[in-house]
Order: C-alpha cells, then sequence, then structure tokens
C-alpha cells in the first residue's frame, strides 16, 4: 500500500467511525475516541504522513 492510500484509507476509516457515531447517535464518545485513537495513533500512518510532508511519494502522473 503507498503512502497516500494509506492515508485515504486512514480518513475513510475515521470517517465511517464519525458517520456511524453520528447516525446511531452512539453516547459512549470513549468507545468513539478509543476507535479512531487506534485509526491514527499507529506509527506506519506518521510514517507515511512524514514522508508524504517531506515530498516522498507525492508524483505527477500522467
Amino acid at each position: 500500500m503507498t503512502d497516500q492510500e494509506l492515508v485515504l484509507s486512514a480518513l475513510r476509516q475515521v470517517g465511517l467511525i464519525i458517520a456511524e457515531h453520528l447516525e446511531l447517535g452512539m453516547t459512549d464518545a470513549d468507545e468513539v475516541i478509543t476507535r479512531l485513537v487506534a485509526v491514527l495513533d499507529t506509527n506506519e500512518l506518521a510514517e507515511a504522513i512524514n514522508r508524504l510532508e517531506r515530498g516522498f511519494g507525492l508524483r505527477v502522473i500522467k
């Protein structure tokens, strides 16, 4: 999986978690935060974001 795909996958997962929370009217914010942290707080994602910020992995595709 490329860095871009990893970041987009994480954002998609976060969006689904938030949508589920809003649709179901879940009142357990701790559970939602735990699920969000599980998606966002990984070394793999942090490293991918760092590489993208430094310009590695960003390329023009024709």
